[in-house]
């Protein structure tokens, strides 16, 4: 079962458990005959064979904010001797929300290879969105294939007036072999009836760029990487599109729109941010490795480190604690990751109605980060006369004075070259959090900062400076505008007209509709990733134009029928190219979106190839034929004297013998008519295609 169903079953457990009643109990007739209603309306959509007996039925309701109250009836039919079951969810106004045909014999895996293609499945998933949806226009979203094991799924969303709504999409699972669907989850059902704002009288498009670089800038910032593995920081100028602000132009007015997805599901994360940005540049911090003793003790022994003590004192100082009642309850010594000559007392407190922690640069003494936890916290009553609005007024002006004055207390240099990045205008709760961004040559650098937090009593309970102090900044001299790189980003995001349900209500606005890594190196234009190296973008189906009639045409094909394809991000294949080390097991392994770097430590840590291995050099037919035997765990078999006497007209290295032996008797490879095998003749991408195939064929990858 892979993400998207675990999600749709997910989803209808919590439909199931919000009543999850069985329908033959039902006091209320109404509900009861609905109900009867639902069942027949799933069985005029979908035979049932009658050896799927065994019926089961729940059914849950939802109300929106707007009062409605939708209806849920969910039925499953099963067929206990063959261990199959379908599932169905049908709405109030019979929409099929859910569906799902588990057979056993899915999951058992019959042949290598579909014989049914890419377009045989689209067009299966699309017959059967118009079958579940009559009544809606849904379209096959880009890049909508995923393919895992025996399954591939397509994505679909609706369309109202021609345009896409964006956050109302459908996944429809095939399988390979069967070319059946086994699987359906309609996201945001109970929007799908709203009643859409008409298209007539909305502004051109090029008045809503016009609005966009107008009132939502694209604006440079500096970012950072860390690498971990080589230890070193990269700080880099780019412009990036963030939808965290969630703001778009209003299709009718061209002012600015904010907006709140429904749903769990928001396709403008869809895809955006790599999984390692989350992880790749964590700063300083708790997780940082602790001293050793022995390192500990030299630390402590240099002239210009602070003790802990002192460390203590210091924050007992700036964070208003009683020196009386505040005890140490521990304390480390550790070494900043980035700022490498930086050491920091890491110090736990405990007092009367207090404890926490905080952190103290050991050689300056500077504060560099703050937390207590009250344990009598009185909040002040909440009343809504005027009076006590002007108060709460009042009160915002006050904590933010109180903020800019302890930054100028603790960290007065750094604060200075920060800018206020914060809104309370509309906060309405008693408890302040404050955020200063750095800025360095006039621009944002988000991944440094200063912040400060005040409970509800007014009181200072955290405070954090997120800061590299050793770090080098590129010039921004020359780089390109934000207007320019909104222009690259409408011709490669596909800008334009949209819908998008923000808080139970469809509105009609102008954004990206493909939001697929929207980061732009500032001086090139070039889409770059997390790390700020070049993006380079996955054609996950390619339609290749360079094949017909060559050798490896059918390899080819069928591989990619399998999701196996080489990632030149076009719709050639080059068939006579050489192929690489990394293209080769990029294509076998279907590692296309794997860094370089990180595939070589897995081909290495398999012992598929050997740490001298050059990735960018190309492979011979005898590394191949060495990656399968160790592939299938025929490793014990390479040194076997046996293989030596191959009759072999051409000299084989005897590193590799066994492998080309074995790969010959299983028909990967085969000597040519002069009996030569070409055991270091460099492969071309025809040549990795057959290879593969062959393996695939013979149950080997």
């Amino acid at each position: 079962m892979n993400f998207k169903k675990l999600i749709a079953a997910a989803m209808s457990l919590c439909i199931t458990s919000a009543v999850s009643v069985p329908y033959m109990s039902f006091a209320d007739d109404k509900t009861g005959t609905k109900m009867a209603d639902s069942i027949v309306y799933a069985k005029s959509v979908f035979e049932i064979p009658s050896s799927y007996s065994e019926f089961d039925s729940n059914t849950s309701s939802k109300t929106l904010k707007n009062g409605n109250v939708i209806n849920i009836y969910e039925m499953s039919w099963t067929d206990e001797k063959n261990n199959s079951s379908i599932s169905i969810t049908v709405d109030d106004n019979n929409n099929i929300i859910e569906y799902s045909n588990y057979k056993r014999s899915n999951d058992e895996k019959n042949q290598a290879f579909s014989d049914y293609s890419n377009d045989d499945m689209l067009k299966t998933a699309s017959e059967f969105m118009n079958k579940v949806m009559p009544k809606y226009t849904f379209k096959s979203a880009e890049n909508t294939d995923n393919g895992y094991g025996n399954y591939k799924s397509f994505e679909f969303l609706l369309y109202e007036n021609n345009l896409p709504v964006t956050n109302i999409g459908a996944d429809v699972e095939i399988n390979i072999y069967t070319n059946e669907v086994v699987s359906y989850y309609l996201r945001n059902y109970e929007f799908v009836s709203s009643d859409f704002p008409p298209t007539e009288n909305i502004i051109s498009l090029d008045d809503a760029k016009k609005a966009y670089i107008e009132k939502i800038p694209f604006e440079p910032e500096y970012k950072s990487y860390y690498n971990y593995k080589d230890k070193k920081l990269s700080i880099f100028a780019a412009y990036e599109k963030s939808f965290s602000n969630r703001k778009a132009i209003d299709a009718f007015t061209g002012n600015i729109k904010e907006y709140e997805p429904n749903g769990g599901y928001d396709f403008r994360n869809a895809k955006a941010y790599d999984v390692k940005e989350s992880m790749a540049d964590t700063g300083s911090g708790d997780s940082l490795k602790q001293l050793t003793p022995e390192e500990l003790n030299s630390v402590e022994k240099l002239s210009n480190m602070i003790s802990n003590n002192d460390a203590l004192n210091i924050i007992i100082k700036y964070c208003d604690l009683s020196s009386n009642n505040t005890k140490m309850s521990s304390s480390r010594i550790y070494k900043d990751t980035i700022d490498t000559d930086k050491y920091i007392w890491d110090i736990s407190f405990d007092g009367d109605n207090t404890s926490g922690n905080g952190r103290v640069n050991a050689k300056t003494g500077e504060l560099i980060s703050f937390y207590r936890n009250n344990r009598n916290i009185i909040i002040s009553s909440i009343t809504t006369n005027d009076t006590d609005t002007e108060n709460e007024k009042n009160n915002k002006n006050n904590y933010e004075e109180k903020a800019a004055k302890f930054l100028n207390e603790v960290v007065s240099d750094k604060f200075k070259n920060t800018k206020a990045d914060f809104d309370d205008s509309n906060d309405n709760s008693y408890s302040r959090n404050y955020t200063y961004t750095r800025i360095v040559n006039g621009i944002k650098f988000r991944n440094n900062y200063l912040n400060v937090n005040f409970d509800e009593n007014g009181d200072l309970v955290r405070f954090e400076s997120r800061w590299y102090d050793t770090a080098k900044f590129p010039s921004i001299d020359n780089i390109k505008t934000g207007e320019e790189i909104f222009n690259i980003a409408c011709e490669q995001n596909n800008f334009g007209p949209m819908y998008l349900i923000s808080s139970e209500t469809p509105i009609l606005i102008y954004d990206f509709r493909n939001t697929e890594n929207m980061m732009w190196d500032a001086k090139t234009g070039k889409k770059i990733k997390y790390d700020g190296t070049e993006y380079k973008k996955i054609n996950s189906n390619p339609q290749y134009i360079d094949i017909e009639g060559h050798e490896c045409a059918e390899s080819v094909t069928k591989l990619l029928s399998k999701g196996l394809f080489i990632n030149d991000g076009t719709n050639e294949f080059k068939p006579d190219k050489e192929i690489t080390i990394e293209e080769f097991f990029q294509y076998c392994l279907n590692k296309n979106s794997i860094e370089s770097d990180e595939l070589k430590e897995y081909l290495i840590e398999n012992k598929f190839i050997n740490p001298t291995d050059k990735m960018d050099s190309i492979i011979t037919f005898q590394q191949a034929a060495r990656f399968i035997i160790r592939a299938n765990n025929y490793t014990k078999m390479e040194n076997f004297e046996i293989f030596k006497s191959a009759n072999y007209n051409d000299t084989v290295d005897n590193n590799f013998l066994a492998a080309i032996v074995i790969c010959d008797e299983l028909g990967l490879i085969e000597p040519d008519s002069n009996n030569n095998i070409n055991a270091d003749k460099k492969m071309t991408r025809s040549d990795a295609a057959q290879f593969i195939y062959k393996a695939l064929l013979k149950d080997m990858l």
